[in-house]
């Protein structure tokens, strides 16, 4: 603050001693940076020899802390100039990174590429440059025989090197590995990319890597290692202050939990974070964020509000369209459609999936639950063909990764589904790591054994998977069970999502109405979750399906709900007490 503060136009040596703080702060506190910088621009006059190289360093800092339109209009601005080439080299690698974070892949790409084409770069542009090339091509495209060449290239002769170009070789060797369902090596490359960021003062440069551990990690279900790398990642978010990579770790918490089982927390956590990357505009993870959010609340019991999160997803994938992560997007986005328009609305969307399997396992490495669902899917639509494709394609991942139970799993999962063996189902109920997967599986198993008569091993199953979903907050999946149970003679008690209408009081469950009450109280969030034996998260959760489902925005308004409730309720029980007399 000094430094801003005392510095005057013209001062040459304050100038000097900007430069050198705004460089320094750069790896640590990006914020503080990009103030330092921008004062040293704004001082610096028009004639003064050093003003590109300081609009070089406020791009960057301001880029860094997440100020990406700022970051951009600068750099465009003195690109418009008669700027030297290596200014402009700098400046457009920094352009690369900023479309890299807002998720326009594409334009992460061709800027890279163009940086790359100048032969006189300095290394450390280079390298930069090389970084957001690989990692823009393997989530942006399919085609990754370049980049793969392009990769191993790099890593001959790398193993002592941590520089970016080494890190963006890892990483997309990564990204190539699992999608190919190779996922020993795609983690081993994944956890050497982190390693190796890790070598050196440069926190942010961690980011990357950790986003693509985090998401292999999960999809294998070695969720302990996942959160230990998330927690890693928020430390250091927290220790940087503002900065581009403020939103990444609600994100990637939201993507664990959600495997865990744990939906109320992966809601608020992704709802959290994708609230976080707009203010940012930093979109690179908001496909993950909207495709957790979308299975959430289908899962909860909310269509509404699954269809909202699909559309933005579809919005999302049409504007760029990212490789990575792709296929998750269109299961969750064909799920939601089945369930709430019907089997002939999610045609296009499932058919899309399985075009992409052809060339691509990553959305049966992604989700364990997909290729259970593509095969029931697809049967009832008549189409054994690509129930059996599916199945296949499930047994040869488990067989080319025997290490990962939940690949296992996920492949005796469909198995069952197609050949209508119990127990092959009764394998995945016990062994899916995903714990709504394991009550699917149940489920699976109950219906099954229920049409073979089978009535008290299938209501054993069917209450496994009950208890199952129960524990995840999965309300319209719990519902479904429910009926089950009803048809084989058995009731367990619970007002259940089909009697409930969609919206309006009437569609609030037991613990949401609770939950409300609590609230008009005035209870906070945690002296309800300590009063319900909940944890925060899922208080969030349930308060926010209370919100949507009675379409208003605030405690205020719930109180007020409530209030007008009860006095409706007073004034009809005045009326039919005075009828009777």
């Amino acid at each position: 603050m000094h430094l801003i503060n005392g510095t005057r136009p013209a001062d040459a040596h304050a100038l000097a001693r900007l430069d050198r703080a705004a460089r320094t702060f750069l790896v640590s506190a990006p914020q503080a940076a990009a103030d330092l910088a921008l004062k040293a621009v704004d001082l610096a006059g028009p004639a003064d020899q050093n003003r590109f190289s300081r609009a070089v360093n406020a791009t960057a800092a301001l880029a860094a802390a997440g100020q990406l339109t700022q970051a951009a209009e600068l750099a465009h601005s003195s690109l418009a100039e008669q700027v030297p080439m290596i200014t402009a080299a700098r400046l457009r690698c920094v352009l690369s990174s900023i479309a890299l974070h807002r998720g326009r892949l594409g334009d992460a790409v061709a800027e890279a590429q163009r940086v790359l084409a100048d032969a006189e770069l300095a290394d450390d542009v280079r390298e930069e440059a090389e970084l957001v090339l690989l990692a823009g091509l393997c989530a942006g495209t399919e085609d990754t025989r370049w980049a793969r060449a392009h990769a191993e290239t790099i890593l001959t002769g790398a193993d002592h090197r941590h520089d970016p170009a080494t890190v963006g070789a890892l990483l997309a060797l990564a990204m190539i590995g699992w999608s190919e369902a190779r996922l020993s090596a795609a983690l081993e490359f994944a956890r050497d990319a982190v390693r190796r960021a890790s070598i050196g003062p440069d926190i942010g440069r961690r980011a990357l890597p950790r986003l693509i551990l985090v998401s292999t990690l999960t999809s294998v279900g070695l969720l302990d290692e996942a959160r230990t790398v998330v927690s890693a990642f928020s430390t250091d978010v927290t220790a940087l202050g503002p900065t581009v990579h403020g939103a990444s770790p609600e994100i990637l918490a939201a993507l664990v939990d959600l495997a865990a089982g744990s939906q109320a927390e992966a809601f608020v956590s992704a709802e959290s974070g994708i609230r976080r990357a707009k203010v940012l505009g930093a979109h690179m993870l908001t496909p993950f964020g909207l495709s957790i959010l979308a299975a959430a609340a289908l899962r909860s019991g909310d269509p509404r509000g699954a269809t909202e999160y699909a559309r933005a997803i579809q919005a999302r994938l049409a504007g760029n369209a990212p490789a990575y992560g792709r296929a998750r997007c269109l299961l969750v986005t064909a799920q939601v459609a089945e369930a709430t328009r019907g089997a002939q609305h999610a045609r296009a969307l499932v058919a899309d999936i399985y075009q992409r399997l052809e060339r691509s396992r990553s959305v049966l490495v992604a989700q364990p639950t997909a290729a259970a669902w593509l095969v029931r899917f697809a049967l009832s639509q008549g189409d054994r063909e690509h129930a059996k494709a599916v199945t296949d394609a499930a047994q040869a991942i488990a067989l080319g990764n025997p290490r990962f139970a939940s690949v296992s799993a996920a492949a005796a999962h469909a198995y069952g589904v197609l050949d209508r063996d119990a127990d092959a189902l009764n394998r995945a109920a016990i062994a899916a790591c995903d714990p709504w997967e394991r009550a699917s599986a149940a489920e699976d198993l109950g219906v099954l054994l229920a049409a073979e008569q089978e009535a008290k091993r299938a209501v054993r199953s069917l209450d496994s998977a009950l208890a199952g979903y129960e524990r995840a907050a999965a309300a319209r999946d719990a519902a479904r069970v429910r009926r089950r149970l009803r048809k084989l003679g058995v009731r367990r008690r619970h007002f259940t999502y089909a009697d409930r209408p969609g919206s309006g009081w009437a569609s609030l469950t037991d613990t949401e109405r609770a939950v409300s009450d609590l609230v008009a109280q005035g209870l906070t969030n945690q002296k309800i979750a300590n009063q319900m034996f909940l944890s925060v998260h899922t208080v969030a959760f349930h308060l926010r399906l209370v919100f949507r489902k009675l379409d208003i925005s605030s405690r205020v308004d719930l109180a007020r709900v409530l209030t007008e409730r009860s006095q409706r309720d007073g004034a009809a029980h005045v009326l039919t007490a005075g009828g009777r007399r």
